[in-house]
C-alpha cells in the first residue's frame, strides 16, 4: 500500500483552538483516505499535547498520560475535560504503541472527542485579552 502524504495546514496567525482544529481536520481527512491508524492517532496525541501546552502553559508533551491527567486536576482544569483527555490519549497510546486498530466508527468518535476537548476550553469572548489603552500625555 502506498502511503498518503498528510496535508499540513498553514496555522500561522491562528489562536490555539483554531490551530488544533485545523490540524485535526487535516488528520481526519487523510485518515478517511488511508486508514493509517498509527499516523492518525499519533497526530491526534501530538496535537492534543501541544494544544494543552499552549492553552494552559504547562509541558503536556513531557508528561505520561496518567501524569497529564493528574496535572490537569492539580491545576483545577475541568474534571470532565481531564477525563476526556485521559481517555483519548489512552486510546492514542494503544493505537500507536500497541498497534491496536479500533473500529473505523470509534476512530471517528475519537476525533470528535478531540474537537470537544478543544472547544470546551476555548475562552469565552469576555475572557479574551482586552488591549491596554495607550497612555495619553507627555513622556
Amino acid at each position: 500500500r502506498k502511503p498518503v502524504a498528510a496535508a499540513v495546514p498553514d496555522t500561522s496567525g491562528m489562536d490555539p483552538e483554531d490551530r488544533a482544529r485545523a490540524i485535526l481536520e487535516a488528520a481526519g481527512a487523510t485518515f478517511d483516505i488511508d486508514h493509517d491508524f498509527v499516523t492518525y492517532y499519533g497526530i491526534i496525541a501530538v496535537t492534543m499535547r501541544n494544544y494543552l501546552t499552549e492553552r494552559y502553559g504547562f509541558h503536556a508533551f513531557a508528561l505520561t498520560t496518567v501524569e497529564l491527567a493528574q496535572e490537569m486536576n492539580r491545576r483545577g482544569i475541568d474534571r470532565w475535560q481531564a477525563r476526556l483527555v485521559n481517555g483519548l490519549l489512552t486510546q492514542c497510546d494503544t493505537a500507536v504503541y500497541a498497534r491496536y486498530m479500533p473500529a473505523i466508527e470509534r476512530a471517528g468518535l475519537d476525533l470528535t472527542a478531540a474537537f470537544e476537548i478543544v472547544e470546551m476550553s476555548r475562552p469565552l469572548p469576555e475572557q479574551a485579552a482586552v488591549p491596554e489603552p495607550e497612555a495619553v500625555g507627555t513622556p
